[in-house]
């Protein structure tokens, strides 16, 4: 960021529906010590009287419209509607700003094509399921690491930064051009973002923690974060057409990278079933001399892992990945199916403060992975020993049993978490 001849004024909005008090109350003592001119509007869509008094109390504006109509950002265009500053500035609820936030941020609007700076998310609570505490990782490493880290960086260079809604800075009068917060999904802040970009805005990232917030304290918030996640991603990017000739081609390459990561869920889905589905039936999912097979393997495997921990700078990790990959690929299988109907789907608040308890429902996917693993490979080892399937014998048996144990361990990493969670929060 280049420094401005003056510091301009900010409307600073933090959108709340029914988040504690507690965690609202560092929020805005924080927004209302940011240095530099600023107005902090309270944006209240759960119209509470309570936070109205506490808002009132610590010098900040309060706003509550009178219908809850497209959610976060119908709540958002409610409060430009108040707003008359020419740059906004967006925290969610349990987001802690840094007295300098602003004046950090800021010098970046020095290009008067710049729209958008994106700053990293960053977490305070290291207790979550977003965090894996145990493992040598550096301190404050969480699940969002590597793409806040690595990924935005390498977009901000081809003007592809994707807007993921806190922090952020933004310019009143691009958001005034494509009509204010974008609408009719459940990624307000990407939709957005996305239209900026093809308006021909430069979004830019500022690569520095800013703001601390709260990552999802459980499973059940982490995955329904995650559909809603994938499910906005398929509404938005297929709506607003990412192939479009007004976006660059790093531009669409890169919202293309978006929606693979999420599509992928169905490339993951098939080599989680076909160990258990081998061993059950007998038939290999492919044919090899193990002499020619197993080097070749185990070379790609590894080299790839190393080409990941290289360019990731160390961030990307091998078992990290290995288990949040299992515990994200429910809901982006459930919100692939959806996607038809993903531009439909209900908006609902990631809860904060340790409030939301775990839905065992959504735990079905790795209870069943590992279920039906460990009862293919006792299957498939009782099948050799009568031969009822001649191919699987000797190293096709051994190979297939590994791949299948493997998905195993890496499903039950998931419900041990869990577990793991409820026993340190129990009394």
């Amino acid at each position: 960021p280049q420094p401005l001849d003056d510091t301009p004024a900010v409307d600073v909005l933090i959108p709340t529906k029914g988040e504690p008090l507690s965690v609202l109350k560092r929020t805005i003592s924080a927004a209302m010590a940011l240095d530099g001119e600023k107005t902090v509007w309270v944006l209240d869509d759960s119209s509470r009287a309570e936070l109205r008094d506490l808002t009132g109390k610590l010098g900040a504006r309060y706003l509550a419209r009178g219908d809850n109509t497209d959610a976060k950002a119908g709540n958002l265009n409610f409060g430009l509607k108040h707003a008359a500053n020419p740059y906004v500035a967006v925290l969610d609820a349990d987001f802690v700003a840094a007295p300098d936030m602003l004046t950090q941020m800021l010098g970046y609007f020095r290009d008067e094509n710049c729209a958008l700076v994106q700053a990293p998310q960053v977490f305070g609570n290291e207790a979550s399921f977003q965090h894996l505490p145990g493992l040598a990782l550096p301190r404050g490493w969480n699940e969002q690491s590597l793409w806040f880290d690595v990924i935005e960086r390498g977009r901000a260079e081809l003007n592809a930064t994707a807007y993921c809604g806190c922090p952020a800075l933004l310019r009143r009068s691009a958001l005034d051009r494509i009509g204010g917060f974008a609408t009719g999904s459940v990624t307000e802040d990407a939709h957005t973002g996305l239209r900026l970009h093809k308006a021909g805005f430069r979004c830019e990232y500022h690569p520095r923690a800013v703001a601390e917030g709260l990552a999802p304290e459980t499973a059940t918030a982490f995955m329904r974060q995650r559909m809603r996640w994938a499910s906005g991603q398929y509404s938005v990017l297929w709506r607003e057409r990412f192939w479009s000739a007004k976006l660059t081609l790093g531009q669409r390459l890169s919202y293309f990278a978006s929606l693979q990561y999420f599509a992928g869920a169905a490339r993951d889905a098939i080599f989680i079933a076909a160990p258990s589905l081998a061993l059950v039936t007998g038939i290999l999912p492919f044919y090899a001399d193990p002499s020619i097979f197993l080097p070749l393997f185990f070379a790609q495997l590894f080299l790839s892992w190393a080409v990941m921990v290289a360019f990731s700078r160390g961030v990307w990790q091998v078992l990290p990945a290995l288990h949040f990959d299992a515990a994200v690929i429910g809901p982006h299988l459930i919100s692939l199916i959806r996607a038809p109907f993903s531009g439909k789907l209900a908006f609902f608040v990631t809860p904060k403060d340790g409030r939301d308890r775990e839905d065992w429902r959504l735990l079905t996917m790795p209870a069943l992975v590992v279920v039906a693993n460990v009862a293919a490979v006792a299957y498939g080892l009782n099948a050799a020993k009568t031969q009822a399937f001649p191919p699987m014998q000797g190293w096709p048996l051994v190979i297939v049993a590994a791949w299948s144990s493997f998905t195993a361990l890496s499903h039950f990493s998931v419900i041990a978490k869990v577990l793991l969670l409820r026993i340190r929060k129990s009394p």
